[in-house]
């Protein structure tokens, strides 16, 4: 979990943002935290635990966890919104936010193939801390996604008087990491990494990373358009390749209930579960 980073001083996000086209195209290039705006799910921002915000999969398959909290990386983000229904993302960025030449993952960490450092990023150790050690050696994070509006809401309803449904978004994309990975199969000899004929007990080096994933954050109840209380649910699911990564699916629900309360109308109650599944190589 990013909450239990080491202390430190570090620069975050440094970025600028320009509009196109009356504001339908929007570009921003910078240092940036990608978990802000890919892989999110408004509902599940309710919870404190890790595993709602950026997702299990890429925290413990991406080198130093991708660019999510507290680590970030150099990158150019593209949005275009044709209408108030879709909305169409894309970035590419650095894949190592640590910045570490020598950063590892856990299958190198276990077999002792390498001596680099711990790439959790609450191990923040390791030279350059400060977030301007910038390494441009190890790849591209390729991500995308496409988001899709369900009965969207206007800015005021207190004169509404026809319901336009509950509102819903829907979220459909992936990401593509263009480094390499070390495998959970083999060896560098192509032998089964562990097994009785492994000569070398080191992984070998496998090109590309992917994962595809889903999210639904659908309002499923409320008296009327001018309540404020309403019951929503949100579902996420990921999954990818299991031969280089630790984490082959993983999927959190959830349900919340806002203003659960007479006069209370800023509270929400909600439950949430979360599991993943570790790859089998």
């Amino acid at each position: 979990s990013g909450f239990e980073a080491d202390r430190s001083t570090r620069l975050f996000e440094l970025w600028y943002q320009q509009s196109f086209l009356k504001g339908k195209l929007d570009v921003k290039i910078g240092q940036q935290d990608l978990d802000t705006e890919f892989l999110i799910s408004d509902y599940a921002s309710l919870y404190l635990n890790a595993n709602f915000g950026w997702p299990m999969a890429p925290s413990v398959n991406l080198y130093g966890g991708g660019p999510s909290w507290p680590l970030s990386s150099p990158a150019v983000r593209i949005r275009y919104r044709p209408g108030e229904k879709f909305t169409f993302m894309f970035a590419a960025a650095d894949d190592n936010p640590p910045g570490n030449r020598y950063n590892s993952l856990p299958i190198q960490q276990a077999t002792g193939a390498v001596l680099g450092s711990n790439s959790d990023p609450t191990s923040q150790t390791y030279n350059g801390a400060n977030g301007t050690n910038f390494n441009m050696g190890n790849g591209a994070l390729l991500i995308t996604e496409l988001q899709y509006a369900l009965n969207p809401q206007p800015a005021d309803t207190s004169n509404v008087t026809k319901d336009p449904g509950l509102p819903g978004v829907y979220k459909l994309g992936g990401y593509y990491d263009t480094a390499r990975f070390p495998d959970y199969r083999y060896n560098n000899m192509g032998q089964a990494l562990g097994g009785p004929n492994d000569t070398t007990g080191i992984p070998r080096w496998d090109r590309g990373n992917w994962m595809v994933y889903g999210i639904i954050d659908q309002m499923i109840w409320r008296p009327s358009i001018q309540s404020t209380r309403s019951l929503g649910i949100f579902v996420r699911a990921t999954g990818n390749g299991g031969d280089r990564n630790l984490i082959s699916f993983a999927i959190d629900a959830g349900l919340n209930l806002k203003a659960p309360f007479r006069g209370r109308d800023n509270d929400t109650i909600g439950l949430g579960w979360g599991i993943g599944r570790a790859s089998s190589g």
